[in-house]
């Protein structure tokens, strides 16, 4: 594989790059356009058989499971929860986002715990009968920070977490609370054919280059997927979210998602692997072989790309991967895959409210464009409280912060047309 970086200019150019530089590669897209199936198309040139498995991975993809032995295969759910199916959450295949009220439901996102946690990794917000939920999460709204940009000033909304009704007692106060929506998931297969060494060798942790960019690998040196790239492949993935989500067993997470002391859970908990070995399979299969929706090519879309590069943006969200060995070809995905500080506004707060981890993955950029058209909203970083791509920027900080403040110093014209390249990917 190849890692293809352009060079960033001193100033803006006025040439437009062309529309095959655009392309994502022949094979690796669906064809481009917006739709509310935009990222639920499968990569072109699939055979016969992989196709019939890309049709049972669906199925099961959205399968609502039920606790207990189903015969059909649609049983393991629980006993603790967050949602009923891979698409309760990922819906249409697509982002999830906050709830609209601050005391409303968390139905497509979920609430990591940092270590020392008494129940485990993930805040599970449901339950089967018979089995009290882990907990209740609440949005406590921030004070709005208004960030000036271009002669008027942005409003910037977040919120606090605070978990109610807790089981087994109040969380630790050192305990992070990692609000996560869920993310986009066309493409995924494809950004697990970027081989580790090439990750590995565009990491600079300790900033050797002295460019002010220090990305690494997450998930014990292998990581890539995930907001904090802590799971290495897609299979791994599958099986950590069927385990934490639904509570599905499988040959990968045989354990019973269920806390230390959480009796009800635990006596509730049924036994052996819940989801057979042609099942989770065919899920990886559907999973691995989405197509990222293609960009949608016009002038301002060139002229904003360049816009793009030359204040910094591709540092992290590198444009373009040729893979090798692959007929796939090129890829465009905008991400490296690593680990960022993106400064103390971003970061995970503690129970106590104290600061925690600050490093985000970079997150790909293909599909962001088709967001509103297949999920119905435009709300953008890791926990959705960027309304659009201008509030996500401004949140930017840390190893980003120098980019950033490019952006707000754009003219309104390299401004627009920045905006205008992120709305055709």
């Amino acid at each position: 594989m190849i890692l293809r970086r352009a060079a960033r200019s001193a100033a803006l150019p006025a040439l437009l790059i062309s529309a095959a530089c655009l392309a994502l590669g022949g094979a690796a897209t669906a064809e481009p356009g917006v739709a509310r199936d935009s990222f639920s198309k499968p990569l072109p040139n699939l055979s016969g058989d992989e196709l019939t498995r890309f049709a049972l991975g669906r199925a099961q993809f959205r399968t609502i499971r039920l606790s207990g032995a189903r015969a059909d295969g649609s049983g393991g759910l629980g006993p603790v929860f967050n949602r009923t199916s891979c698409s309760g959450c990922h819906v249409r295949n697509g982002r999830g986002r906050p709830p609209e009220d601050a005391d409303g439901p968390l139905t497509t996102m979920v609430i990591r715990l940092g270590p020392g946690s008494k129940y485990g990794r993930q805040l599970n917000d449901k339950a089967i009968p018979g089995v009290e939920s882990e907990g209740r999460a609440v949005f406590q709204p921030n004070p709005i920070v208004h960030v000036e940009l271009g002669g008027v000033n942005w409003p910037l909304r977040s919120a606090r977490l605070a978990v109610r009704e807790p089981a087994l007692g109040p969380l630790a106060p050192h305990v992070e609370l990692s609000p996560r929506v869920a993310p986009q998931i066309a493409g995924i297969g494809l950004l697990e054919r970027i081989p580790d060494a090439v990750l590995s060798e565009l990491a600079d942790p300790d900033d050797r280059n002295g460019d002010g960019i220090s990305g690494r690998r997450g998930g014990n040196g292998a990581g890539r997927f995930g907001w904090r790239a802590e799971v290495a492949t897609v299979k791994a993935q599958v099986a950590e979210a069927l385990h934490e989500d639904m509570g599905v067993t499988s040959t990968l997470r045989p354990s019973v998602n269920c806390a230390a002391g959480h009796a009800a859970c635990t006596a509730r908990a049924g036994g052996g692997i819940e989801i057979d070995a042609k099942a989770f399979r065919a899920l990886v299969t559907y999973v691995s072989n989405l197509a990222p929706p293609a960009p949608r090519v016009s002038p301002a879309a060139d002229a904003g790309s360049e816009v793009f590069d030359a204040i910094g943006c591709t540092a992290c969200h590198v444009a373009e991967w040729e893979l090798e060995a692959s007929p796939v070809g090129v890829i465009r995905p905008y991400t490296d895959l690593l680990l960022h500080d993106l400064g103390p506004a971003l970061a995970d707060r503690r129970v106590d409210g104290s600061l925690g981890n600050r490093e985000w993955r970079t997150a790909p950029l293909w599909g962001i464009g088709q967001i509103f058209a297949v999920n119905g909203h435009r709300r953008l970083l890791h926990d959705g409280r960027a309304r659009g791509f201008v509030e996500a920027i401004l949140w930017h900080g840390g190893e980003a912060a120098s980019a950033r403040d490019r952006f707000r110093a754009l003219r309104p014209a390299d401004r627009a047309a920045l905006l205008a390249f992120l709305a055709s990917l």
